[in-house]
């Protein structure tokens, strides 16, 4: 993707950096209070990490028309998806999924496991929640993203190399 769309090489390096954090993490591990630090650890880079890749391809795609504000709303901001940028790639359905996963939503915001609020606040969490398994259904969470992210572009490209016509004054035409 940092090829295709510019994105900073610092994806790269975090995910390495993410490789490590699961390593250390055994999977096995009947000494739970051991590893609920790398846990909590893992989730949270896992939940910036999603963050930061959803930040750096609305970027790529939406060529600074809006602004994505630093802090606690620009995840909610990102997958609510206000400008369309992407719609089109995940689907409004997909969309819902993960912020119903990541964020808090509805009127009150009161309906989802709101992860990431939940995780950096140390709010409406406990020390029991902090396990392998959620680490996992994190990565999950991201792994899903970013091959929704890598087979549509895919599919860009491929489009495009067939019919190059139709990708002709689109911003994206060199995917």
């Amino acid at each position: 993707l940092h090829q295709k769309l510019g994105i900073t090489e610092g994806l790269i390096v975090d995910s390495c950096i993410l490789e490590g954090m699961i390593r250390a993490i055994n999977f096995g591990d009947d000494y739970r209070t051991m590893i609920q630090p790398s846990c909590y650890g893992a989730s949270m880079f896992i939940c910036a990490m999603i963050e930061k890749l959803l930040r750096e391809v609305w970027k790529a795609l939406d060529g600074g028309k809006h602004d994505i504000p630093q802090g606690s709303a620009a995840l909610r901001t990102l997958l609510e998806d206000s400008s369309g940028v992407f719609r089109n790639i995940f689907g409004e359905n997909h969309l819902r999924n993960l912020s119903y996963f990541l964020c808090n939503v509805g009127k009150d915001n009161s309906i989802g496991f709101g992860f990431r609020n939940r995780l950096a606040h140390w709010d409406e969490i406990g020390a029991q929640a902090l396990s392998s398994g959620l680490v996992a259904f994190l990565y999950y969470l991201y792994q899903d993203i970013l091959n929704t992210l890598v087979i549509h572009f895919y599919k860009q490209e491929n489009s495009c190399t067939e019919r190059p016509s139709e990708c002709q004054g689109t911003s994206n035409s060199s995917v």
